[in-house]
């Protein structure tokens, strides 16, 4: 039977687990972009920081909380210390991904050019249907 202390010790190795895997996930939607810049999500971005920001502070207060309820000894003290670092250390990765889009999209914006791009090609194809139109064919039979 588990007492509450391994259930909330278990809880907050989920917790760290939990963050790793946002950041393993923004890791690699961010490197999946490669050749596919125009393809960048900066929404999922911008929304998976904030779930990851949003699960650190967690970790945070539930590691204070742990400390000061339990007061673990020895290993059990190192162990909950190393989960909350790896919390940190995770949470600035993701900080971290999140200026360097930042500047990407500052200096890429993309959706800005992509419109611009799509509405040249609008206007390019209907001059060019107009004039198919408007061409008179059977002059030249």
């Amino acid at each position: 039977m588990n007492t509450v202390y391994e259930i909330e010790y278990n809880a907050l190795k989920g917790t760290v687990e939990e963050i790793s895997n946002r950041v393993d996930d923004l890791v690699e939607k961010v490197s999946s972009f490669g050749g596919n810049r125009p393809g960048i999500d900066f929404d999922y971005i911008k929304y998976a920081l904030k779930q990851i920001e949003e699960k650190s502070h967690e970790l945070e207060s539930e590691t204070l909380r742990f400390l000061v309820e339990h007061r673990p000894k020895d290993s059990d003290l190192r162990s909950v210390l190393v989960l909350a670092r790896l919390g940190s250390k995770f949470a600035e990765i993701g900080l971290t991904i999140g200026s360097l889009v930042d500047e990407f999209e500052a200096s890429h914006p993309f959706n800005k050019l992509l419109s611009k791009i799509s509405g040249l090609m609008r206007e390019v194809f209907g001059e060019f249907n107009n004039g198919i139109i408007d061409e008179d064919f059977d002059s030249d039979l």
